[in-house]
């Protein structure tokens, strides 16, 4: 295949970005050679691809110097491709953004597609070239590879309760052929942690599948909590058990999910009880996330957006999609900030604005109406710390939320 044939599909996998079942067949899919993280499908795998095609697109910043501000001529293709793409944006949308004629969006948006087809076209051939090399070669290896990309995927606020509903599903097959009890247990006190799911799941499975084959006929009890800056994962046995201490170097599945362990600096433990058995334990580090922030809106593309631009970022977002759903979520998680839409069902946006107020919420923990309906003037007499309206782009909300955390902080 020839690059501009490579650029046609670029093209047509952006414009498809979203759907789920063009993706999964999509040729590029193959042209790319694309390898799915463990629990992931070919078409998260590409977008993921394609993704960080067009962030690297992005002004590179230079220690000491600031970067060229979003209107300048360095954004715009960077600006284009984000909007229409990842954003969404209709090509209205994005001229009414940047001020552009349609024929300046097509001609900047054909600029911009030729330089993500490049370091896709780059990617392809690196691709090519490491199949061609020795495969023994540990620095390319599958193995390391797919380490190192599950160690930087973006952390989640995630349940707890649920991942470990959705480890027992997937589990139970096997413990039953081997005969096994599992008994589950999850710290109340922590039901959410900012952690990358798939990594902490394949941990999971891998030592509790070790568990299961060697233990035959056992009652096994696991418990995952919740602390201040780790998170804790414990198999107790009834007998004594050298799972940890004993690691066979051709079980490739065995020696994956201890080095995803050592690859997140965590520790493995085992420790032995006499008469009663053997706790294992997983120790993993939780990096804390700038600030917790709560999206408000109905709009589940639109909850998806702000993950998009916040979670790479650092922060941990939690959704609600009702006024309702937002106040029981904040009589379980401290969030620093809030982000919320006005047109909510039931009970919109500006009675739970005013309510926070009242209450004096609104004080410590900023809000930042996010909305096609947003009026600025009576956003901020209700208490509102700014005001986004829709569509919004990455950095406004970056800038914006940075700005707000930075006074409610210095207020505080």
């Amino acid at each position: 295949m020839d690059f501009p044939e490579f650029s046609q599909l670029v093209c047509d996998a952006l414009d498809n970005l979203y759907d789920q079942a063009s993706l999964q067949t999509h040729p590029l899919a193959r042209e790319l050679g694309v390898a799915p993280l463990a629990g992931e499908t070919v078409a998260e795998a590409l977008r993921r691809m394609l993704h960080n095609a067009v962030e690297s697109l992005r002004p590179p910043s230079s220690p000491g110097q600031a970067l060229p501000p979003p209107s300048s001529a360095e954004w715009l293709p960077y600006r284009v491709l984000s909007l229409h793409y990842l954003g969404s944006w209709s090509i209205p949308q994005v001229c009414d953004e940047l001020s552009f004629s349609v024929s300046s969006f097509y001609r900047q948006r054909h600029k911009a597609l030729e330089a993500v087809a490049s370091v896709l076209w780059r990617q392809r051939r690196s691709t090519t070239d490491t199949k061609l090399a020795d495969a023994s070669d540990e620095a390319t290896s599958p193995h390391d590879r797919t380490l190192h990309e599950l160690v930087s995927l973006p952390r989640q606020a995630v349940s707890l309760p649920a991942l470990l509903e959705g480890v027992a599903r997937t589990l139970q097959p096997l413990a039953e052929k081997h005969g096994v009890s599992l008994h589950w247990q999850c710290d109340e006190r922590a039901p959410t942690a900012s952690i990358a799911p798939e990594a902490l799941r394949q941990i999971m499975l891998g030592l509790l599948a070790d568990c299961i084959v060697t233990l035959h006929n056992e009652r096994l009890l696991v418990r995952l909590a919740g602390r201040e800056d780790h998170l804790l994962f414990q198999v107790e046995t009834p007998s004594e058990t050298s799972i940890l201490a004993t690691r066979d170097a051709a079980d490739d599945a065995s020696a994956f999910w201890r080095d995803l362990v050592d690859a997140f600096g965590g520790r493995l433990w085992s420790r032995g009880r006499p008469g009663s058995g053997t706790l294992l334990g997983v120790s993993l580090p939780i990096p804390a996330p700038l600030a917790s922030v709560l999206v408000v809106d109905d709009d589940q593309s639109a909850i998806d957006l702000y993950r998009r631009f916040l979670e790479p970022a650092g922060y941990l977002v939690h959704a609600a999609r009702s006024a309702q759903e937002a106040r029981d979520a904040l009589a379980d998680v401290e969030a620093d900030l809030i982000l919320l839409d006005i047109i909510l069902p039931h009970r919109d946006g500006w009675t739970l604005l005013g309510e926070l107020s009242r209450e004096g919420h609104a004080e410590t923990m900023p809000v930042i109406v996010c909305s096609v309906a947003a009026q600025a003037a009576l956003a901020r007499s209700l208490g509102a710390a700014d005001v986004l309206a829709k569509p919004i782009t990455r950095e406004a909300l970056l800038a914006t939320v940075e700005r707000c955390l930075g006074a409610s902080r210095t207020l505080g």
